[in-house]
């Protein structure tokens, strides 16, 4: 009985130690299995093996969509849903060209992986409206940091003269520096600060001069 009652306390003891062992533990698949680095739980290495993603059919860009319908932020998947088959995206959450592809949940929605952002900035007078992937900030007023003639803004014009002032510091110069005209066989060039221009001119062919008592008209 005493033998027993050893062998059981033994085995509890190595059981309770291998337990520990593994809930502790990282783990590393694939190549180099004894070299994983110190920050990692997974770790997988290959020189000709890929990681493949779970393949599901998700609804839309916006709804979670998976078992037990319970939305964590960071989960991938690949999507094999297609927009022929309704799978549709939003200007904030788009979807790929085909709907397909590997998306993550950010915690209020999928984001299509590699799918480049459109950037666009619209000023209206001195309002600045930035468009990105077809969601519209709230425009933003520069009319503070924009004044004109004897403005007290950051910037300001007078005449042909752009004047700077930040933090007291004043600085200014021409707006334009350089203005050149040309015309040659009928092309009137001009050239403002190095930045040239042309349009094409219908030159007079012939120029007749007449008087009639004492009035003088060109033709």
């Amino acid at each position: 009985m005493q033998i027993n009652k050893q062998i059981k306390n033994t085995f509890f003891f190595f059981f309770t130690f291998f337990v520990f062992s593994i809930a502790q533990a990282q783990v590393k698949i694939g190549e180099n299995p004894l070299e994983i680095n110190p920050g990692s739980l997974l770790e997988l290495e290959s020189i000709d093996k890929g990681i493949l993603f779970p393949r599901v059919h998700l609804i839309n860009t916006t709804t979670w969509g998976l078992v037990g319908n319970i939305p964590s932020a960071g989960m991938f998947v690949y999507n094999k849903s297609t927009k022929a088959e309704g799978f549709l995206g939003t200007d904030e959450f788009p979807s790929t060209n085909d709907g397909t592809g590997l998306y993550y949940w950010n915690g209020l929605g999928w984001v299509a992986v590699g799918l480049k952002s459109t950037v666009s900035n619209q000023l209206v007078g001195a309002t600045l409206i930035t468009t990105v992937n077809g969601v519209k900030s709230i425009p933003l007023d520069l009319s503070p940091l924009i004044g004109t003639g004897s403005g007290t803004g950051f910037f300001s014009t007078s005449g042909n003269i752009l004047s700077s002032n930040v933090n007291g510091i004043s600085q200014t110069a021409t707006i334009v520096s350089k203005n050149e005209l040309s015309l040659l066989n009928g092309i009137l060039s001009s050239s403002v600060n190095g930045v040239s221009s042309t349009i094409a001119l219908n030159l007079a062919t012939t120029n007749d001069l007449t008087s009639v008592q004492n009035i003088l008209t060109s033709n």
